[in-house]
């Protein structure tokens, strides 16, 4: 009786772990044509405006997640995660230097720089509202 429950768990196993073979394969063939096709879209856009989304994206991601992290340890935030939003706001604010560029710059598309400029205005201020909040204790 037990040997039959262990080579069930077993066939399981190997078909899980086949499963999970294939979806990496397919995924990483899938992230590998979308990046191909989206160099292709980005041909005429601005250089330093797509920088200044991606760290957009990367600074707030970064705040939302310190501070997620500082809310499951029950508010008490370590100096890890300060250094963490710290990082966030210095890459917030390169970002909108890299937008604010990326706006003068003539016969561009200003998708990606006005995206920027909003995603890291958005982490200056989380960032300022965290200081303010833990200086004026809110």
């Amino acid at each position: 009786m037990e040997e039959k429950i262990y080579k069930t768990m077993a066939g399981s196993g190997a078909l899980n772990i086949v499963f999970g073979v294939i979806s990496i394969v397919v995924g990483i063939a899938g992230g590998v044509l979308l990046i191909i096709s989206g160099a292709k879209l980005l041909a005429g856009k601005s250089e330093r405006g797509i920088m200044s989304t991606v760290l957009g994206i990367l600074s707030d991601v970064s705040i939302g997640l310190a501070v997620f992290s500082s809310f499951r340890i029950g508010g008490r935030a370590s100096a890890r995660l300060g250094t963490v939003v710290l990082v966030a706001m210095l890459f917030s604010i390169a970002g909108l230097v890299f937008g604010i560029l990326s706006r003068m710059e003539k016969d561009k598309f200003y998708f990606f720089p006005d995206l920027g400029i909003l995603l890291n205005g958005i982490g200056v201020c989380a960032t300022g509202f965290i200081l303010y909040a833990g200086v004026f204790g809110l």
